[in-house]
């Protein structure tokens, strides 16, 4: 069955399918403060769609994701800064509003892009 970002379960649903198809990243892989590193083995197929997830302190029970209408009361973690050449800019919040936030989405930048692409 499909699940939609609003339904009951889809966090924990899309967590699974994360895991299943290898895409989820440990903090340990991410880089350090003022440091970029690149990920260049994530198996994503350009004909999906993806969403993103960000499990705090990486609990599976508190989960956020990059569709606001799976978090609790709608809050959007993730704002999508624009597009690069081949990709997309994404910064992503650390914190909920109601935890002192100061919600400039810069406390993680994600940038995905592909050294290959199709033209159609």
């Amino acid at each position: 069955s499909t699940l939609l970002p609003d339904s009951p379960g889809y966090l924990q649903a899309a967590l699974g399918n994360a895991k299943s198809a290898g895409l989820v990243l440990q903090a340990s892989q991410l880089p350090g403060f003022k440091q970029a590193s690149v990920i260049d083995s994530l198996p994503l197929n350009a004909s999906n769609n993806y969403g993103m997830l960000l499990m705090v302190n990486g609990s599976e029970s508190e989960i956020y994701s990059s569709y606001s209408a799976a978090n609790p009361g709608g809050v959007s973690q993730f704002l999508t800064f624009g597009s690069t050449d081949r990709g997309l800019t994404i910064g992503i919040e650390d914190q909920l509003v109601s935890s002192g936030s100061d919600r400039d989405f810069n406390d993680l930048i994600l940038t995905i892009a592909s050294s290959s692409f199709t033209l159609m």
